[in-house]
Parts: structure tokens; sequence; C-alpha cells
């Protein structure tokens, strides 16, 4: 079982009949290859006509492009706080992609939503589930806000059946953890096992220990 993914348009409850551009949101687990999603709707398009953004705590394989797992990128301006996407300058850009959407702030939703107004097409990937296999809650309410929700999927690490879930498989070092496969794995809800919760003992077997809360750690 390879990469799998489930499409729900329509979703925007939120947003005003008629306005004008959209907001899609690719999300799932770590290696569901959301991030070649998003590069290839960005090669699809016409040079110009988009502009791509990254967190700037990603720098797992370049500070200034976007890259898959699989090593195939684009070009990206790294931001910090979702405010700036507002002020960069994106010439005659009619989409904005945006890469690892749950490292932002808890403004994004609203800041993705005044893209749109603008009449910006805005394309997010991210993770829709922490550590513990609970919702971002930012990320959660910008689902409500998307035209269109791509859920992807993957083969779990460990049987090879569907994978949902992201399995931490090294111990907290930092308030934010941005690894690759030496320190997560996608799991099937079975195979999968949540970290403790804080206060809780560490454990050895699966490489699990002491984790912070969900709102101090990616994913």
């Amino acid at each position: 079982m390879g990469i799998m993914s489930s499409v729900y348009g329509g979703i925007g409850v939120f947003r005003e009949k008629g306005q004008p551009g959209s907001i899609h949101v690719i999300c799932g687990c770590m290696f569901a290859g959301k991030t070649e999603a998003l590069i290839d709707r960005v090669r699809g398009l016409p040079a110009g006509d988009v502009c791509v953004f990254k967190h700037a705590l990603d720098r797992r394989y370049d500070d200034t492009r976007v890259v898959s797992h699989n090593h195939r990128s684009c070009r990206a301006v790294p931001v910090t706080h979702s405010d700036e996407l507002q002020k960069v300058d994106m010439g005659n850009a009619n989409v904005v992609a945006i890469d690892e959407g749950h490292f932002f702030d808890d403004n994004f939703p609203a800041v993705c939503e005044q893209l749109c107004t603008r009449g910006l097409d805005v394309i997010v990937t991210t993770l829709d589930l922490d550590s513990w296999g609970r919702p971002f809650p930012m990320i959660a309410r910008l689902r409500k806000l998307a035209d269109s929700v791509t859920v992807k999927t993957t083969q779990c690490g460990k049987c090879g059946g569907q994978a949902t879930r992201t399995q931490r498989l090294i111990p907290f070092v930092a308030a934010n953890l941005v690894g690759g496969a030496e320190a997560f794995e996608p799991r099937c809800e079975s195979c999968w096992t949540p970290p403790p919760e804080e206060g809780d003992a560490p454990i050895v077997g699966d490489h699990r220990v002491h984790d912070p809360p969900a709102d101090r750690i990616r994913p």
C-alpha cells in the first residue's frame, strides 16, 4: 500500500459566498507526500503566478527551498510569523503555497483568510495530528475555512498497512523538533504508540520518552 489521498470539497463554512480566492489544505501524517503534492501544483503553474513560503524553523534540507523527503524542491521565502505572509511583495502572483502550516502561530488561519480576500488562492500543507494523535487546534480551524481538504496517508513503517499517525522515535531535546526519518515514522493506528503525557515517567520501549505538551512540539 503506497500513498493515498482523500479529498473533501466545499468545506468553507465560515466564508461568505462569492468571496474571491480560495483555500486548499493538504494534510496527513509525515511521509505521506504532502510536500510532493505542493511541489507538483507549483511546478504546474507559469513562472510568476505563484509565491511559495516555508517556516524559517524548517531547515532540514535547505534554508530557502521547500524540499520533500524524496529531495524534490522549489524555491521558497522563509518566514517566522504568519503576519509576514501579508508583507512580502508577491508581484503578480495569484497563488500562495505554504509548506508545513502547523509550524505557524495561532493567527495563521486568519492570515490565510485575509490572503483569500485579496483574491489569492492559498495552498497549505500541514500535519493534521500531533504526536499524541490529537488535532492541532489551529489546523482544525483552518480546515473549517478551506474550500477543499486533501487527507493523505502512506504505508505504515511497521506492518505496511495504511498509516494515519506519526510515531516519534527519539527523545525530546528541544521545544520544537524538526526531523525526518531519524526522528519520526508513519504508523497505522494499531502500530502507533503515543508518547507519555507530561509528568509521566520515561518509557524505554520503542524509543518512547518524556515529551512536552502538544502546543510545544512539532509534531
